[in-house]
């Protein structure tokens, strides 16, 4: 669980938003659960993150839905999630100009060998698999938050400073060892009395994976 989004006394309803997809354990849904704590129901389907507002009434949300590579849209529900309309949708031809193009998400192995570790790799616009690149990895050097973008743009910068270092013609990346948040207790808990014994060597692990599979 992320955040406890509304509670519907009249209905019944508690609405919350929480990471619930195995396949992309980042993505931010909304759900909701009974007040007897039953009948869990995901209400959003489309993968990225959602940030969700509910009116007054309850009986309706708005959605507002990206990903890293996917530009914002706006969806009006029901409390039920059933969509009524999208009311908007960003348009980034002025992106395209810029010759920007999506970032590729990854996922690659710990130092462990077996924790999966999830992240965003940035190329040049006018990137040529036939060149060498310097690689930058982009860090946030302690527990307590995620780092790797998740949505198309990112609260905290680290997803604009290495797509800027991207359109200078470097590659770059970020990703989210063991030790930091919204993965479980388990694995926060690695770097417990341990900070960075755990966290470096998982990216050293992490750029030489990004290489060895790469021309």
């Amino acid at each position: 669980v992320v955040q406890v989004i509304a509670v519907d006394e009249k209905a019944g309803w508690v609405y919350f938003t929480a990471h619930g997809d195995p396949q992309h354990p980042y993505d931010t849904h909304l759900y909701r659960v009974d007040l007897a704590g039953k009948r869990p129901t995901h209400l959003t389907e489309t993968p990225g993150q959602h940030d969700i507002d509910f009116a007054p009434s309850k009986e309706f949300f708005v959605d507002t839905h990206s990903g890293v590579d996917r530009p914002p849209a706006v969806e009006l529900r029901r409390a039920d999630g059933t969509l009524l309309r999208t009311l908007a949708k960003a348009n980034i031809d002025a992106l395209k100009e810029l010759k920007w193009s999506p970032p590729e998400e990854f996922v690659v192995k710990a130092a462990d060998g077996k924790t999966d570790l999830y992240g965003v790799l940035y190329k040049p616009y006018d990137f040529d698999p036939k060149k060498k690149y310097p690689v930058i990895e982009v860090i946030h050097d302690g527990p307590f938050i995620t780092a790797v973008p998740r949505a198309f743009t990112h609260p905290y910068g680290y997803g604009v400073l290495p797509q800027a270092l991207a359109q200078l013609g470097f590659i770059s990346f970020v990703v989210d060892v063991r030790g930091s948040a919204e993965r479980g207790k388990k694995f926060q808990d690695v770097i417990y009395g341990n900070i960075g014994r755990t966290e470096i060597p998982d990216h050293t692990a992490t750029l030489k994976q990004l290489a060895g599979t790469r021309p």
